[in-house]
C-alpha cells in the first residue's frame, strides 16, 4: 500500500503549457489566457492517483510568459514539458527551445498538435471524466481558480486551467491510459446515451478515444 503522501521524487511529473498566443478573433483575444498545469502521478499507488502539484493562468505578455515556463520547470522538474503546438503556437515553441539553449536549461519540451477534429469540451471530458470519478484527482485548496473552472464545466465561461490539466493527463505514461481506457470509454458511452445519441455516433467516439490514447507516447 503506497504512502497517502507520497514525495515529490517518487512521482512522474509532468507539465502542459497552453499559450494563448496565436488564438485568433476578438471574443478569444479577450477572454483566452495562457495555462501551465504540472501534475505527478504516483504509480506505486493502488488505483494510481495524480496529484496536481502546480495550476496557473493569466493574460501577460510573452517575455513574462517566458519567465513562468522556467520558473515552474526549476520549481518542480517535469521529465516532459508539453506545449500546445497547433497553428501560430509552433512559433512560439520554437522560441522556448531557442531561450532555453540561451539559458542552458535542459527543459525537455514536447510540441503537442491537438486534434482539430475532436471537440473541445469533449477531449476535455474523456481525459478527466474517468480520473474525478474514480476519485483518482487530488487538488489543492488554494487551486481555487481550477476547482471553479472544475466545477463549471462544461458551461463555465472560462477552460483554460482545466483545458491545460486534461492535456497534462493525457501526457502521462502510456500504460496508465491503456489501464483507464476501458473506464473512460465506458463512462463516455453512458453519457452519449444519456444524452440520446446514436450507437453509430457512440462507436465513432470510442474510436477516437482509442486513436488518441495510442497515439499519446
Amino acid at each position: 500500500m503506497a504512502s497517502p503522501h507520497p514525495t515529490l521524487q517518487s512521482l512522474h511529473r509532468v507539465s502542459f503549457l497552453d499559450p494563448s498566443a496565436g488564438k485568433t478573433g476578438a471574443a478569444k483575444l479577450s477572454t483566452c489566457r495562457s495555462a501551465i498545469v504540472t501534475v505527478g502521478l504516483d504509480r506505486y499507488s493502488t488505483p494510481r492517483r495524480i496529484f496536481v502539484l502546480d495550476a496557473w493562468a493569466a493574460r501577460c505578455p510573452t517575455h513574462k510568459l517566458t519567465d513562468k515556463v522556467f520558473e515552474v520547470f526549476e520549481t518542480w522538474y517535469p521529465v516532459q514539458f508539453g506545449c500546445e503546438a497547433n497553428a501560430m503556437q509552433s512559433l512560439y515553441a520554437d522560441t522556448l527551445l531557442m531561450e532555453a539553449k540561451r539559458r542552458h536549461v535542459p527543459l525537455p519540451l514536447v510540441s503537442v498538435q491537438q486534434s482539430t477534429r475532436i471537440d473541445k469540451v469533449f477531449r476535455i471530458r474523456t481525459a478527466l471524466q474517468p480520473v474525478i470519478s474514480s476519485g483518482s484527482l487530488f487538488l489543492r485548496e488554494d487551486q481555487v481558480e481550477l476547482i471553479a473552472e472544475i466545477k463549471a464545466f462544461p458551461s463555465g465561461h472560462l477552460k483554460d486551467i482545466i483545458d491545460a490539466l486534461a492535456s497534462a493527463v493525457t501526457m502521462l505514461p502510456l500504460e496508465t491510459l491503456r489501464e483507464t481506457y476501458s473506464d473512460e470509454a465506458q463512462a463516455v458511452a453512458r453519457h452519449l446515451r444519456e444524452i440520446g445519441a446514436s450507437p453509430h455516433f457512440i462507436q465513432d467516439q470510442m474510436q477516437k478515444i482509442r486513436a488518441e490514447a495510442l497515439n499519446t507516447q
